[in-house]
């Protein structure tokens, strides 16, 4: 399922991309394409259902780029007892004959919002794995810099320099400090350890 902005219908992402950019670069929303038609027999089978069962059910109706695998890890990790106060994630209370309250506030700040929240985290680290090139955007922040620094010395400036200082003989260090220093030399910065 794909989803498109409240601004422009030709906007047209998935739900990674939605998830991770957050807003439509025309400010809109997004909003589904389309909304999934559940049958009576489904919706009756997400009673006997936990809550994170549920939820696992309903966003693989919206979440069609993500594996099953992601989707649970996502539901199992926000919708659990330790970030709930009960089991039941949303209980629901008996007030009087024929009326019944949904208790959203057995989250860990006891508002509502924890529902959507929890799971908020998960789903941002899922989409940004699948849409964002880390690589790609270091690569481009170090054109950047290397182009600021040329421009600073230039103009008469100190190059930036990066100095440290390496206490031992640990190997994970040095490869640390190994590649600070190819970064350096990357951005244009002087650099000694």
């Amino acid at each position: 399922m794909n989803y498109k902005s409240t601004r422009n219908v030709n906007v047209n992402v998935t739900s990674a991309k939605a998830i991770s950019q957050g807003l439509s670069s025309d400010g809109g929303l997004f909003v589904p394409e389309s909304l999934p038609k559940l049958s009576e027999e489904k919706i009756m089978s997400l009673c006997d259902m936990s809550y994170a069962e549920r939820a696992y059910e309903i966003f693989k109706l919206f979440l069609t780029d993500f594996t099953d695998d992601e989707i649970r890890h996502c539901v199992n990790s926000a919708y659990n007892d330790k970030n709930f106060a009960t089991d039941n994630i949303a209980e629901i209370s008996h007030l009087l004959t024929g009326t019944y309250v949904l208790e959203l506030w057995h989250g860990p700040t006891c508002a509502f919002k924890d529902m959507a929240l929890q799971i908020l985290p998960f789903l941002l680290t899922c989409s940004a794995k699948k849409t964002i090139d880390g690589k790609k955007i270091s690569e481009q922040l170090k054109t950047e810099i290397a182009a600021e620094v040329a421009e600073m010395v230039a103009q008469g400036k100190k190059r930036p320099h990066l100095a440290a200082v390496l206490v031992g003989h640990d190997g994970g260090s040095e490869t640390y400090m190994a590649n600070k220093v190819k970064a350096c030399e990357a951005c244009g910065f002087g650099s000694s350890l």
